[in-house]
């Protein structure tokens, strides 16, 4: 996303954010009851994001202002919760609302990465989801869920290559997702769950 448009986009959601009752909408997203300062908290991805519509802020750790994308998801995300959990029922990210209008970026930063990354030897990517919270998942030659929201499991598939048929890989979410993001919020998520499986394994 442009630099303007996300600025745009952030202060559309702040707008929104500041709408709420944070303690509700904390329940509603799954998260912990808000903490004495008021601050609801976001697990994404491994790393806490404190939420305080007072300042308005959104805090890596409670500490360090959040990127923009980062920002931007948590918002949407407690903003849009409704208490429903995640049914099971996979979808590819076509199935989205224009997805074949954002399949292209989608499949540039999110598909071919994971090729490259985990077509030879896709065994890593067990270990990097699980120090991601995720865990396996029947799909694929190699599969994983991972937590990326805490109603929202990432399911990355990865079929091994040989010298007959070259490797693939897929992005699956649960059909529910499209209740939490819209679906170009959906690309930054997956792109952010791609990188984080990917870093994760060339530290192992």
């Amino acid at each position: 996303m442009a630099a303007a448009g996300l600025e745009d986009a952030l202060s559309k959601a702040w707008e929104d954010a500041r709408r709420l009752d944070l303690a509700e909408a904390a329940k509603l997203a799954g998260l912990p009851p808000l903490d004495p300062d008021g601050r609801a908290w976001v697990a994404m991805l491994g790393r806490n994001y404190s939420v305080d519509l007072a300042k308005g802020q959104v805090l890596e750790g409670g500490r360090d202002p959040a990127r923009g994308p980062h920002e931007l998801l948590v918002l949407h995300y407690i903003t849009n919760a409704m208490g429903i959990e995640p049914t099971g029922t996979l979808i590819s990210f076509r199935e989205l609302r224009g997805g074949a209008l954002y399949y292209a970026a989608f499949e540039g930063h999110t598909i071919k990465e994971l090729v490259a990354a985990f077509g030879v030897s896709p065994d890593g990517l067990v270990g990097a989801a699980k120090s991601l919270g995720g865990s396996r998942a029947p799909v694929g030659h190699v599969g994983v869920t991972v937590p990326a929201l805490p109603r929202i499991p990432v399911t990355v598939a990865v079929w091994r290559g040989d010298s007959e048929v070259p490797a693939s890989a897929n992005v699956l979410f649960d059909e529910t997702i499209r209740r939490y993001l819209v679906t170009e919020d959906i690309v930054v998520l997956s792109e952010l769950t791609v990188g984080g499986l990917v870093r994760r394994a060339a530290l192992r």
